[in-house]
């Protein structure tokens, strides 16, 4: 499904933007973590504690996406009062 996410952030990027740069821009920033960390996190998850591996990427990902909602909640109020607004 890692290949569902990049083509909808890509096209959604494409929609908001027009811009073909800002798609390439976005699915090289959604692909490159994967190809950069995934041989490293490979050898990693084998040589840790599963669990212990899975727990941490788990609260990571979670204090990552709580920074991303901060950073871009007047964004997200500014987006839902405009729908609010058309309709």
């Amino acid at each position: 499904m890692r290949w569902f996410e990049v083509l909808a952030a890509a096209l959604f990027t494409l929609d908001m933007t027009g811009s073909g740069l800002a798609v390439a821009v976005v699915s090289a920033a959604r692909t490159m973590p994967m190809l950069l960390l995934g041989a490293f996190s490979g050898v990693v998850s084998e040589a840790a504690n599963r669990k212990a591996v899975l727990f941490w990427g788990q609260v990571v990902t979670c204090a990552a996406s709580a920074g991303a909602f901060e950073r871009y909640r007047s964004t997200c109020d500014a987006i839902v009062r405009s729908f609010a607004v058309e309709r």
